[in-house]
């Protein structure tokens, strides 16, 4: 690799990152200086400060009627050596029993959380529906064969890794629950994240992942999904399923305890 290509890489690589390290663009010593200054912080101390700073906000939030929705940590895995606390479901169980409130909610981004390999993205996105205030609907396929862990390739919308049809039905059931209760935060937006260039995007220069046509055609796909699945009566039925199942373990219980 030549010095020219190398100084792309550098570059790259510290533009990605968050925050004051993005001012060492062009030097590895200030990066270096940047990336010092959490070498003593260890996983716990950061969620303790995460967890710290939803019990003092969270409240706040509540009074202002503001609905928080937390990124998950993209990606999910360390880089540099830096602690990750919202990349799995037990960071995500854990900052939400830190202040249990609807206002204390996340950003379900279902392509961060699937490109770690140990995620449940079906039984993540169920368990956590009710927390949801916004959804990012990414998808990816997990590099198989790569040596590297969390090593990924976005796809396009509908295919990949993740059931995006199990994703939505899951969400529009959510909103649906929500509409019943009549709660004021029954809208559950979302979007299609990121997206691949493609006709005018590529005389384009964009940031990567944020092609204009390309990510209209992925909220294309998804919009037809959602109503696809709305028009199918598909929830109906899941609802009816789901009643005669409930039924079903009741009528069990009572026979159990007319016999016990």
């Amino acid at each position: 690799m030549n010095d020219e290509k190398r100084k792309q890489l550098t570059y790259n690589i510290i533009r990605g990152l968050p925050g004051s390290m993005c001012n060492a663009i062009d030097s590895v010593e200030l990066f270096q200086k940047a990336l010092d200054n959490y070498k003593d912080c260890s996983e716990k101390d950061v969620q303790d400060n995460l967890l710290y700073f939803l019990k003092h906000v969270v409240p706040i939030a509540e009074e202002a009627g503001v609905f928080m929705g937390i990124h998950p940590d993209d990606p999910p895995i360390r880089l540099f050596g830096l602690p990750r606390v919202v990349s799995t479901r037990e960071h995500v169980q854990a900052l939400l029993a830190a202040k249990p409130s609807i206002h204390n909610g996340l950003t379900m981004c279902v392509g961060s959380y699937a490109s770690r390999p140990d995620n449940d993205i079906p039984s993540m996105v169920e368990e956590f529906a009710s927390n949801v205030n916004f959804i990012h609907l990414r998808n990816v396929e997990k590099d198989k064969n790569s040596k590297f862990f969390g090593s990924f390739t976005e796809s396009d919308h509908l295919t990949g890794d993740i059931d995006m049809f199990h994703v939505m039905s899951t969400m529009l059931k959510e909103q649906r629950r929500r509409r019943a209760a009549g709660r004021s935060d029954l809208r559950l937006p979302y979007r299609p994240d990121h997206g691949h260039k493609m006709l005018d995007d590529l005389r384009k220069s964009t940031n990567p992942g944020y092609p204009a046509v390309g990510r209209l055609r992925g909220l294309a796909e998804l919009r037809g999904l959602e109503l696809g699945i709305l028009k199918s009566g598909i929830l109906d039925k899941k609802r009816e399923m789901e009643g005669l199942v409930d039924a079903a373990n009741k009528k069990a219980k009572l026979q159990v305890l007319s016999e016990s």
